[in-house]
């Protein structure tokens, strides 16, 4: 019996040891469900100045890191000017209006779309930073905050508004478009901007900032024209223009010739043939030599004519007659001097006309005519033309 009990005794022992199993795999466990991570990796903002107040245009630049898709619930916004708050913004659906789309895909980024932000307080000073919270939440219902701040850069320089102004440049007599003419600011901000009138006597002054100035209009062989314009109350601006009057004003010396002179005979008088004391030869214009001595006052001409070789064969010498003469200057430029005296030695009375024009500065050209009387009876007509004239 004793010896069964210790065989026994040793058995189970054995027994035991053989029933266990100490290197057989410990039971699974199930992974950890990834929870999404969103931070802020940065914001684009910029700024606006608005007729009142300021706009904040802000971009949110979102990155997922947890592993898992994220949908991307809200974003505030928050801006300040130091320790101000100045306005403030919340934006739900803030990537786009399907709320499928408000996705932050796992380890990928998505931006926001753009926040505009009106602060349409004008007392308020300009936003130095602004702040934005973006709420999310993944698979597992689980809600998380990111948090980020930027500077809000300084509004750029105002651009300031411009404006045009055009306008016809015509003759004022005969109403008549002027090409080529010029029109140019004198003063103000806009002193020296021009413009040249096209075919139709239009122009265009353009890139004009708001202000009074005045304006001048200008054109070759015209009187120039100004008046005062206030941009942009006045869009158009148009001018008359006359022409320039010639100056005739000085001393000129040159010949006309007589090519043509017909005498009067009237009845019951004794014949004078004035027309054939001319010492002409054969149709050829008798040359004769003069001088105006002239001044004028705008249109108006007064002045002297002399004729200084004798009109008439006889033995007088030197100046042949000394004339007072007048006129004035047309529209067209040319000048009517007339004038009536006696010649002297001769014995007869002479009215005379000058239609002048010039030809350059300082050179005349036109034709001359009158009359010849002798004791107060017209005897002969004559005309002819200037053959020369410079001052």
């Amino acid at each position: 019996m004793t010896g069964r009990w210790i065989a026994a005794g040793i058995l189970l022992p054995l027994v035991a040891a053989c029933g266990s199993n100490p290197s057989a795999p410990a039971a699974p466990t199930s992974p950890a469900t990834p929870r999404a991570n969103v931070a802020i990796s940065s914001i684009t903002v910029s700024g606006e100045a608005r007729t009142s107040g300021q706009a904040y245009h802000v971009v949110a630049h979102l990155r997922e890191s947890g592993g898992a898709a994220a949908t991307i619930v809200a974003v505030d916004l928050t801006f300040t000017n130091g320790a101000t708050t100045l306005v403030t913004s919340h934006a739900d659906r803030p990537i786009a209006d399907a709320e499928a789309a408000n996705v932050c895909p796992a380890n990928g980024t998505v931006d926001t779309r753009e926040f505009v932000v009106v602060d349409a307080d004008a007392s308020h000073a300009y936003a130095g930073t602004v702040q934005a919270t973006v709420t999310f939440r993944d698979s597992s219902a689980t809600t998380g905050t990111a948090t980020a701040t930027a500077a809000v850069p300084a509004l750029p320089p105002p651009v300031a508004q411009t404006f045009s102004l055009t306008g016809v440049i015509t003759d004022a007599l005969s109403h008549s478009a002027i090409a080529g003419a010029r029109v140019e600011v004198l003063n103000g901000g806009n002193a020296g901007k021009a413009a040249i009138t096209d075919g139709g006597g239009t122009y265009v002054l353009t890139s004009l900032t708001a202000e009074s100035f005045r304006l001048r209009a200008s054109a070759a062989a015209y009187d120039s024209g100004e008046q005062g314009v206030t941009v942009p109350a006045n869009p158009r601006a148009d001018f008359e223009l006359r022409r320039s009057l010639p100056d005739y004003a000085g001393v000129w010396t040159g010949s006309y010739g007589i090519s043509a002179c017909q005498d009067i005979d009237p009845p019951g008088v004794t014949p004078i043939l004035l027309c054939g004391l001319f010492a002409h030869v054969l149709g050829a214009p008798v040359p004769l030599d003069y001088q105006f001595t002239l001044s004028q006052n705008g249109a108006s001409v007064t002045g002297t004519y002399k004729l200084v070789s004798g009109m008439f064969t006889c033995p007088c010498a030197g100046e042949y007659g000394t004339f007072d003469v007048a006129g004035s200057i047309s529209s067209n430029g040319t000048l009517t001097l007339s004038g009536a005296g006696s010649s002297r030695g001769s014995g007869v009375q002479t009215a005379i006309t000058f239609n002048l024009s010039l030809t350059g500065p300082s050179t005349l050209t036109g034709t001359v005519s009158g009359t010849h009387s002798v004791g107060g009876v017209q005897r002969a007509t004559f005309s002819g033309t200037i053959l020369s004239g410079t001052r």
